[in-house]
C-alpha cells in the first residue's frame, strides 16, 4: 500500500506539473494576441475628421490635337498622378489647379487654366477658380459625392484660353 500512494503522489505531481505547463503556454498565447491586437489598432486610421488637412494639387492638362483635357492630382505638382475625381475631406480639404499644354510642365506658369463648377452646385464658397488661387476648404454643408465641372453647351474648363473639347469626369469627389 505504501508503494501504491507514492505512485499516486508521483501521479498527481505529474499531473499538476503538467496543467501548469499548459497554464503558462496559454498565458503567453493570450499575451501575445492581445499584442497583435493592440499594435493591429494603432496602425488603424483613427478617421479623416481627424487628420490634417490635404492641400490638393491638380494639373489640367490639354492635349493640342484634340483638345481634351485630363486631370491630374497629388499633394504636390511633382508627383501628381491621374484621378478623374481627386477625393477631398471636409475639415480642410482644399485644391489648386494648374494648366498644362500636350503633357509639358510650364515652369514659368505662364499658361493659364479656368476651371468652373455650375453655380451652386460647388463644394467649396466659390465656384470659379483660376489658376494658383486656392480653392478654399470644402464646404461642411457639402455633401458625400462627385462634384464635376460644368460642361456642355457651355464649357467652363479652359487652358490657355482654350475650352477643352472633352473632359471624362473631370471634377472633385467629397468624402464623409
Amino acid at each position: 500500500m505504501n508503494d501504491q500512494a507514492k505512485t499516486n503522489g508521483k501521479m498527481s505531481l505529474a499531473l499538476a506539473g503538467g496543467i501548469g505547463i499548459v497554464g503558462v503556454l496559454l498565458g503567453v498565447l493570450v499575451s501575445h494576441l492581445l499584442t497583435l491586437q493592440q499594435s493591429h489598432r494603432a496602425k488603424v486610421p483613427t478617421g479623416i475628421t481627424n487628420a490634417a488637412p490635404t492641400h490638393w494639387k491638380a494639373i489640367i492638362n490639354r492635349d493640342s490635337s484634340s483638345g481634351s483635357c485630363t486631370q491630374f492630382a497629388g499633394r504636390d505638382f511633382g508627383s501628381v498622378v491621374t484621378y478623374s475625381y481627386p477625393v477631398l475631406a471636409k475639415g480642410g480639404d482644399s485644391i489648386v489647379w494648374r494648366g498644362e499644354i500636350d503633357g509639358h510642365p510650364d515652369p514659368d506658369n505662364k499658361v493659364k487654366v479656368h476651371v468652373e463648377f455650375p453655380p451652386g452646385q460647388s463644394p467649396f464658397a466659390g465656384y470659379k477658380f483660376d489658376e494658383d488661387h486656392d480653392s478654399g476648404s470644402v464646404r461642411d454643408s457639402a455633401g458625400y459625392g462627385d462634384y464635376p465641372f460644368a460642361t456642355l453647351p457651355a464649357v467652363k474648363v479652359s487652358v490657355d484660353g482654350v475650352a477643352c473639347s472633352s473632359f471624362s469626369d473631370p471634377g472633385v469627389h467629397i468624402d464623409q
